[in-house]
């Protein structure tokens, strides 16, 4: 009885909470290779650069590890010319996720980690420039998709605090894996001029489906306080 009931206690203090709850902000620079035909019409280069930004909070922590709930905002820009310069197109993609990570400390200020995500994505596209032959100005449009990620690195921590009497310190962070989403859907309708409008019927025109989901590398910076 009494080893079983030792072993109970073991086990409670193995999963319980730190006294002083941890949280951390972080900032990470994101580059998703796609390679897509669909991509080509946003991109000239098939790849997709993004900035994360992203707070976490620890729930649960151990010598197996820590559990942490986070969310994070991702916004990426992409552009690319077509008929020779005539027009250039825009695209901004951004996605709200929510998801957890776990990490398991190797050293004081090395740790392995894993992190998933899942929340929606907004992308917006536009047609930049004026057709002048036509005086024809093509609108913008927004679309919805599912977005994510599901990636695994290390984190490089400072092993003491800053400052005495403080949880406050800062490291670097490197991932890699997956980010994927839906698809946006971006459909274009031309907005004639009044005088073009009574003489020329025109009809919208869908871009396609942009899907941006390919491997990602992630690097940035981490506070913990």
């Amino acid at each position: 009885m009494g080893q079983r009931v030792g072993w109970i206690v073991v086990f409670c203090l193995g999963i319980s909470a730190p006294a002083q709850a941890v949280n951390e902000v972080s900032l990470r620079a994101s580059n998703t290779f796609v390679g897509t035909a669909e991509l080509a019409t946003v991109a000239d280069d098939g790849l997709l650069l993004q900035a994360e930004f992203s707070y976490a909070r620890r729930l649960l922590a151990g010598r197996w590890g820590s559990l942490w709930a986070e969310t994070g905002w991702t916004v990426g820009h992409a552009g690319s010319s077509v008929f020779a310069g005539a027009l250039k197109t825009d695209a901004w993609l951004h996605a709200l996720t929510v998801g957890g990570r776990y990490a398991l400390p190797l050293t004081s200020w090395l740790a392995l980690q894993l992190r998933a995500g899942v929340g929606l994505g907004l992308g917006t596209f536009r047609l930049e420039e004026r057709v002048a032959a036509r005086g024809l100005d093509v609108p913008s449009d927004t679309a919805l998709a599912l977005a994510g990620h599901a990636l695994g690195g290390v984190s490089l921590l400072w092993p003491r605090p800053w400052r005495r009497g403080s949880n406050l310190r800062g490291g670097l962070v490197l991932e890699g894996g997956i980010a994927f989403n839906s698809g946006y859907d971006f459909d274009l309708s031309p907005q004639p001029s009044d005088e073009d409008a009574l003489h020329t019927p025109l009809s919208g025109s869908s871009m396609g489906t942009v899907n941006t989901t390919g491997p990602a590398v992630r690097a940035g910076v981490a506070l913990q306080f």
